[in-house]
């Protein structure tokens, strides 16, 4: 399926008016993050800019979960790294980290560190790559095995960026 195909304009037209109309704000986060995920999907880079602003302004001026809140800066990393604002996205990742670590809440540390890999990809800096999937590999669970797919394609570009082809391609195999 395509972000094109009539089922998922269907859907998104109904999350685009639950986002406006749900009165309650955590769960007009969850429903922003996802459309957020989606618009990167489709490459509506300026929808999902939208939907991010709107995010941020709720958890500014609303009361709202520590949950909701990384969400929100994730979705803002993602935004960044993608339309090549990559220092942006660390910033992001580094306040949604601290909202973590005060909060105890580590739902998406991965999926921020993910992040942050991206990031420092489009920055060119593998050693901040390096030091981030050294971050990520005591995280990685046999039970979740696309993290370990995902990781290993995060560490065939960081050997690629290295030079080290022969590695790169190993971590390609890995992950499959």
């Amino acid at each position: 399926m395509q972000p094109q195909h009539t089922e998922c304009t269907a859907a998104r037209k109904a999350v685009e008016k639950l986002l406006y109309s749900a009165a309650e704000p955590d769960f007009r986060l969850k429903l922003a993050s996802n459309l957020s995920l989606y618009y990167s999907w489709a490459g509506a880079f300026t929808d999902m800019r939208r939907v991010v602003e709107m995010g941020e302004r709720v958890i500014d001026t609303e009361m709202v979960s520590p949950l909701s809140q990384i969400m929100v800066k994730a979705n803002r990393a993602t935004l960044c790294w993608i339309t090549g604002e990559p220092e942006r996205a660390h910033e992001a990742i580094g306040e949604a980290l601290q909202i973590a670590e005060r909060s105890g809440v580590h739902l998406l540390d991965s999926y921020l560190r993910a992040q942050s890999v991206y990031a420092s990809g489009v920055l060119n800096d593998p050693v901040t790559m390096g030091e981030t999937l050294e971050a990520i590999r005591p995280q990685l669970s046999p039970h979740r095995r696309i993290d370990i797919a995902h990781y290993h394609f995060q560490m065939s570009w960081y050997k690629s960026l290295c030079g080290d082809y022969r590695l790169a391609l190993e971590s390609i195999h890995r992950g499959i």
